[in-house]
């Protein structure tokens, strides 16, 4: 039997807690715990949404505040006590639906409850003396606490694009409500038929006229509850990566192999472009994630593509020189996606990048050979960081007999001058990630 009696905040903090505390990935904690309890109403998962991700998205803002408030810093306090203070910080600061009291009184109940009880006074008159000073609390200057990004992350950025572009970069990490999705056309629905089965299901969207294969979703209460989503004819994906399909700009009967594939996006969309000619083969390291491709492969029934488990830094001999497109979306920083995944800014350090960039050579040295003369390899990243990005292009210009040339499917978010290069950076807004694009062509 199912118990409905739930405290959202409870929730709220064991999932935090999870993240923060034992180092477990946000997407993956939240969406457990939605799932967990998905028979409560709309309003209270969207409750627990909106402060388990504000908090995330604002731990060292919420530590500046508590700090000025505290005799003990963020940094010497128990784990429970601060992690209860920046719940109850970001209620009073950012949550106007929530009255001031019960986001207290709730932080004080919580203490007591989770063993705290000795604490619990020390709760409430930190959270009193900031409810009290909430007026003349003054927004740092500066940008890693404002925005709670590591000051080395923050310096990165500022060195290769300005303060002022910076900021911009970490304004765009802000989402909207949407969520973007991408249509499948090649499935048996017209783009048409299946935007009227969304409306028949009272599922409210908005058209991205520049790609008409996606469309991005509001209004709806879970995703499992779409039939469109369910049947495979509608996926979930940014559309950043929309892009890299169109980046390939793969004509009929053409053999491509995406070699870091999970969980299939960009694979499924050049499937699906491919109108049931040509093949694509989806790889990756793990049964796991080969799994994850196979989960949405099934759902939209493509029989031009075939999911395989292979590591991307083992050559396989059997195919150099065969295909005429091969997509190396790598694993990388993530940088880009922090609006998504707000957990990577507290768990990449700097020294990652270069070992990052190590594993993206050693891939890259590997995958190479499989693009046919004349073939194109599509190399992107969902990071923001010059290092993963143009510097590799350089790399492989200057190690293998590729160029980089210019895009001929449909980019929008894109320069004229990009499309021409054939390499764009795009930066984090409402509706995209960052993201980075180059489209190599091999000449010899």
């Amino acid at each position: 039997m199912i118990n409905r009696s739930v405290n959202t905040r409870e929730a709220v903090f064991d999932g935090l807690m999870a993240i923060l505390e034992k180092g477990q990935y946000s997407h993956i904690v939240m969406s457990h715990i939605l799932n967990k309890y998905s028979y409560l109403e709309k309003q209270d998962r969207a409750f627990i949404t909106r402060l388990m991700s504000g908090v995330l998205e604002n731990v060292y803002l919420l530590d500046d505040i508590i700090d000025k408030h505290s005799k003990t810093k963020t940094i010497k306090m128990k784990p429970v006590i601060r992690m209860i203070l920046r719940m109850g910080v970001y209620q009073i600061y950012f949550m106007d639906g929530v009255k001031n009291f019960a986001a207290i009184n709730e932080a004080v109940n919580l203490a007591k409850k989770r063993g705290f009880k000795n604490l619990s006074g020390f709760v409430n008159g930190v959270l009193r003396s900031v409810e009290r000073d909430f007026a003349d609390y003054k927004f740092p200057d500066k940008l890693s606490i404002r925005y709670s990004m590591p000051e080395w992350l923050v310096n990165t950025w500022t060195n290769a694009y300005g303060e002022e572009k910076t900021e911009e970069i970490i304004k765009g990490f802000s989402k909207g409500d949407g969520v973007v999705a991408r249509m499948n056309l090649s499935k048996g629905k017209s783009r048409e038929e299946i935007l009227n089965a969304l409306n028949e299901e009272n599922v409210s969207y908005s058209e991205v006229k520049e790609l008409l294969e996606a469309i991005i979703l509001t209004g709806f209460d879970s995703l499992a509850d779409i039939t469109m989503f369910n049947e495979g004819y509608i996926l979930i994906q940014d559309i950043s990566s929309i892009l890299v399909a169109h980046a390939a700009a793969p004509k009929q009967g053409d053999d491509v192999l995406d070699v870091c594939a999970a969980p299939g996006g960009k694979s499924l969309h050049i499937a699906d472009m491919l109108n049931g000619s040509g093949h694509v083969e989806a790889r990756d390291k793990t049964e796991y994630k080969a799994d994850l491709i196979r989960e949405n492969l099934f759902k939209t029934g493509f029989d031009n593509m075939s999911v395989d488990v292979w590591d991307a830094t083992e050559p396989d001999y059997s195919l150099n020189d065969k295909l005429d497109i091969v997509i190396a979306d790598l694993p990388c920083s993530g940088l880009g996606v922090l609006g998504k995944k707000p957990d990577i800014r507290y768990r990449i350090k700097e020294e990652d990048l270069t070992s990052l960039v190590s594993l993206q050579r050693e891939i890259l040295s590997a995958v190479w050979r499989y693009v046919k003369v004349g073939g194109y390899l599509i190399y992107s990243t969902c990071t923001i960081n010059p290092e993963e990005n143009e510097n590799n292009v350089k790399w492989i210009t200057e190690q293998f007999p590729f160029e980089l040339t210019g895009f001929e499917g449909n980019m929008p978010y894109v320069s004229d001058d990009e499309k021409v290069k054939g390499m764009v950076q795009i930066f984090p807004n409402e509706n995209t990630d960052g993201f980075f694009i180059a489209r190599l062509k091999r000449i010899g």
